[in-house]
């Protein structure tokens, strides 16, 4: 149907019943996906008779080549499924982001959010919301600057028996 994403059919916040296209086709699906269909899908439309979806996606452009499927290989078919599917994704994963904020506060949004990217969730998230790396960097970061600052305040104070000489020199005093 050429429409753009992300699609308001597909809006799950929204509170009133979305307008959805009167030539709108989806396929029914069924194992074996199949065109013409079978079993509970016989005689009517399939997935596997209009889906555009199966081809080469490259993880980090998104670009979409060699499609598969005859649907996909007319015209720019594919590559605009490909497009549609990352940008209604992308939509998808923002409102439930924030809906989690909303519901459970952004600290423990931020523990669901990792706990749902990472693939070893329990060493890798803690209960700030914050992968347990970036929290073991942080903490080592602070120990480096409390290393710092000890270390230039030991250069600045002169230890005992030791008078300053000037701007900036000092010398050790003698005792009398």
């Amino acid at each position: 149907m050429n429409l753009p994403a992300p699609s308001p059919v597909l809006d799950l916040g929204g509170t009133g019943t979305p307008d959805v296209p009167e030539n709108l086709t989806t396929g029914c699906f069924v194992v074996p996906d199949t065109a013409p269909g079978v079993g509970r899908c016989g005689r009517r439309v399939t997935h596997a008779a209009l889906n555009k979806d199966t081809g080469v996606v490259d993880p980090v452009t998104g670009a979409a080549t060699n499609p598969t499927t005859p649907r996909g290989r007319a015209g720019r078919n594919f590559g605009k499924a490909v497009t549609g599917a990352v940008v209604e994704t992308r939509h998808q994963w923002q409102d439930f982001g924030r809906a989690l904020r909303r519901e459970y506060g952004p600290r423990r949004a931020a523990t669901m959010t990792c706990a749902l990217t990472h693939d070893h969730p329990a060493e890798e998230c803690d209960g700030s919301g914050r992968t347990i790396a970036a929290r073991w960097l942080s903490g080592a970061g602070l120990v480096l600057v409390l290393v710092a600052g000890v270390v230039w305040l030991r250069r600045r104070r002169p230890g005992p028996g030791v008078r300053r000489t000037g701007r900036r020199g000092y010398r050790r005093a003698w005792r009398r």
